[in-house]
């Protein structure tokens, strides 16, 4: 009996041990674990004014974030022009280092650069009046795709909104390129009414390691209308630009200049086909052609000319085609056929061929070539002929090309 009692107390024992231990453990509550994030706002009313102005050091806390985010807004005044950007540095007192893109845009925009520095500043500036209010948030999560603003303001610079198409006008702040090269297009938006004749854009590329490189000058033509010029992929770290203008004017223009994204293959223009090689695509397929014919009748000089185009437009050669022959025997001779970029009779001869005239009633020669391109001068004339006319003789020349600017 006690042993049978000793047991029963044992199996006792063993089940409370068993349901002791089935009760689940409580833990102490430490909170929730969530990214560290911040928000302020570095710079709440910049006078645009043309002085730069940089965040006070710690007016951003560093709370861990690696990811940044900087948006703005102008109000008031007539922006010209506008310049931000974020500093970072490893130390106080340590030199700073530009860390983001810079905006551009007169009037918002948004920034996002990823990395972790202990010390992260703004740096804003714009003129032409108004007020910009510069606001930062970050945040220690991992970056992503850039979507809508924040990647336009990657590739799309707005380098002047408001200023007078009647006085010269330079940019203010040396714009980065994204890329690092010029590829692009500079995009001229007249307001108001015709940019004056004569007027120009010019950009001057900056190269880190060698200073300013050659000059890119642009005619504009005295027109309301948007005007386009393709820029060469020339590498540049940075770069300056100035308006020209030709005359009175008490309208005013937006300038913008749009960055091609790694991979884009851009067409040619006036620019790339008369630059280096390496600064360009190359020319594939051309575009719209014309075509100018001169079929006159006998003993008469055969001249085709195609006339000048607007500012910056140049004329390029691609087939030529040139005929000789005689129903009646004219006086031997050889004809000399010039493709001049000029009117008839002007300008540098850019191609030249001959056509022995024998002393026959006969075809004295059919040429044709094409694929040529030879290049024009801006706004200029472009013109196939027969150096003169030969009694007796038909001479018929057709010229084809296209355009670029």
């Amino acid at each position: 009996m006690k042993k049978t009692f000793k047991r029963f107390n044992v199996f006792i024992g063993l089940l409370v041990a068993l349901i002791y231990c089935s009760t689940p453990a409580r833990a102490q509550f430490l909170g929730y674990a969530s990214p560290q994030t911040v928000a302020v706002t570095p710079i709440p009313s910049l006078t645009c004014n043309g002085t730069p102005v940089t965040s006070a050091i710690g007016v951003i806390p560093n709370s861990g974030q690696n990811i940044h985010f900087l948006s703005w807004n102008i109000t008031g005044g007539a922006i010209s022009s506008a310049s931000i950007f974020l500093q970072g540095s490893f130390s106080t007192g340590g030199t700073p280092q530009t860390i983001s893109d810079m905006g551009t845009s007169t009037s918002s925009g948004v920034l996002q650069v990823s990395g972790y520095y202990p010390i992260v500043q703004v740096v804003a500036n714009c003129t032409g009046g108004g007020t910009m209010a510069v606001f930062y948030s970050g945040t220690s999560v991992s970056g992503s795709l850039l979507p809508g603003p924040m990647d336009q303001t990657g590739f799309s610079r707005n380098l002047a909104t408001g200023p007078t198409l009647g006085s010269n006008f330079g940019g203010s702040f040396n714009i980065p390129t994204p890329y690092g090269s010029l590829a692009g297009t500079l995009v001229m938006i007249p307001q108001g009414g015709a940019i004056p004749a004569n007027s120009s854009i010019t950009i001057t590329p900056q190269v880190s390691s060698v200073g300013v490189s050659s000059s890119f000058t642009f005619p504009l033509a005295a027109t309301t209308n948007v005007q386009f010029f393709s820029m060469p992929a020339q590498v540049a770290t940075a770069f300056t630009w100035s308006y020209t203008s030709g005359g009175a004017s008490p309208n005013s223009f937006t300038l913008f200049y749009e960055f091609n994204k790694p991979g884009f293959s851009p067409s040619p223009s006036a620019a790339t086909l008369t630059a280096g090689l390496n600064l360009g695509p190359s020319l594939t397929e051309k575009g719209a052609r014309w075509s100018v014919v001169s079929n006159p009748a006998v003993s008469t000089q055969a001249s085709a000319s195609k006339a000048a185009g607007a500012a910056g437009v140049r004329h390029v050669a691609d087939c030529i085609s040139v005929t000789a022959g005689a129903s009646t025997a004219p006086t031997a001779t050889s004809l000399v056929i010039n493709l001049r970029d000029g009117a008839s009779g002007a300008g540098t001869v850019l191609w030249s061929v001959d056509v022995n005239a024998a002393a026959t009633a006969a075809n004295h020669g059919a040429y044709n070539f094409c694929g040529l391109n030879l290049i024009g001068s801006p706004a200029t004339a472009m013109t196939l002929e027969f150096a003169a006319l030969l009694t007796n003789e038909f001479e018929s020349v057709t010229l084809t090309g296209y355009d670029v600017q």
